[in-house]
């Protein structure tokens, strides 16, 4: 393909962008901008041999969108910039189209211009988002204080689970601890799995999979299962409601989004704000099959939970906290310390041990 007919191509698939000038032109509403960017490379962060380009594409717009919640702001517009390969044909080309639309129509996000470019190599791709928060009330790292309640905002665990479930379900690997105590036996019902799977997006409720489970006498684990694998295919992001903390007198002191796995961004924001933290093994929130199957070590479980990356939730501190107070979607998981460089988690016996480092990390 030319990137001539893919740029008319893109230009008739969102005529509201106006692509074609050497910038976009974004009208910010009042208050403050946020930039952020984000890529995905193929062999390192999506595997086409159980990823359409399409759900990459979703994928890498919620690790953009996640990034502006995690400074408390509203997501705007997105630049997409598309590094393809000659194996790239159009209907490959169709799927990015269909990606960057489901995405932008979830997140109410505008599509404002990017680029295209050969690959000699693997293909990629890069977002750069905007976003507006109002003036004053971004949301850092380096806001924590001794004290603080450390809180999650969703589960974790469930996207490195559902990444090793799909490559079973697809025979890329064979993680038997998790696939004996979730996935089906039966190849016929693996391959309508398989079908299923391919088309998931960022649209498929938890009514779809039950639906699509009872409707074909698969048991209620594997739709626990493809729940995980939905979150490792086609995660989502929700912003927090800060209104739920200023009505209580508590203030949001840093936050960050969990992308690379809690120990790891715990640590990222300890560092920011100078201060330690300890979590608790008993209070951290993980996917319900994992915990319920019976066949899973508890000591895998836990792993996940710190390691897991691309969870797109976020670790929020918290000052004010009474000690009656809970709030409805958040999960407290320990308290910001004076340690600072302290990282440690406090397992079910009282032990502890360093979990700034689970989590995971480039090596160049």
């Amino acid at each position: 393909m030319k990137e001539s007919n893919v740029i008319k191509k893109l230009k008739e698939s969102f005529p509201e962008a106006r692509i074609g000038d050497d910038a976009a032109v974004i009208a910010p509403g009042e208050g403050e901008i946020l930039l952020a960017a984000d890529a995905v490379v193929e062999g390192v962060h999506y595997d086409l041999s159980f990823s359409t380009l399409s759900q990459v594409m979703q994928k890498v717009i919620t690790s953009n969108v996640s990034d502006i919640f995690a400074m408390g702001g509203k997501a705007c517009a997105i630049l997409v910039t598309a590094g393809m390969t000659r194996q790239y044909q159009q209907n490959q080309l169709e799927e990015i189209i269909n990606g960057i639309k489901l995405g932008c129509s979830f997140y109410g996000l505008k599509l404002a211009g990017g680029d295209t470019v050969f690959s000699p190599g693997a293909g990629f791709f890069n977002i750069a988002i905007m976003g507006e928060v109002p003036e004053g009330e971004a949301v850092k790292r380096e806001g924590a204080h001794p004290g603080d309640l450390i809180v999650l905002t969703g589960e974790c665990g469930g996207s490195m689970a559902g990444m090793e479930l799909v490559k079973n379900l697809f025979g890329i690997s064979n993680a038997d601890e998790y696939a004996d105590a979730i996935l089906p036996k039966e190849k016929e019902k693996r391959s309508l799995l398989v079908d299923f799977v391919s088309e998931m997006n960022l649209f498929t409720r938890d009514e779809n999979i039950d639906k699509f489970c009872a409707d074909n006498d698969i048991s209620s684990v594997v739709s626990e299962g493809l729940r995980l694998i939905r979150r490792h295919i086609v995660p989502g992001t929700r912003p927090l409601d800060r209104s739920v903390f200023e009505d209580n007198g508590i203030e949001i002191t840093s936050m960050i989004d969990v992308s690379d796995g809690l120990g790891k961004d715990l640590a990222a924001l300890c560092a920011e704000s100078g201060v330690g933290a300890i979590i608790d093994e008993k209070s951290l929130p993980v996917p319900r099959v994992l915990e319920n199957s019976g066949k899973i070590s508890r000591e895998l479980i836990a792993g996940l939970a710190l390691q897991s990356g691309e969870e797109y939730c976020q670790i929020v501190t918290l000052g004010g906290v009474r000690d009656d107070w809970s709030g409805e979607e958040i999960i407290p998981v320990g308290q910001i310390t004076a340690d600072r460089g302290k990282v440690l988690l406090r397992d079910r016996e009282g032990r502890q041990r360093d979990i700034s480092k689970d989590g995971y990390e480039h090596i160049f």
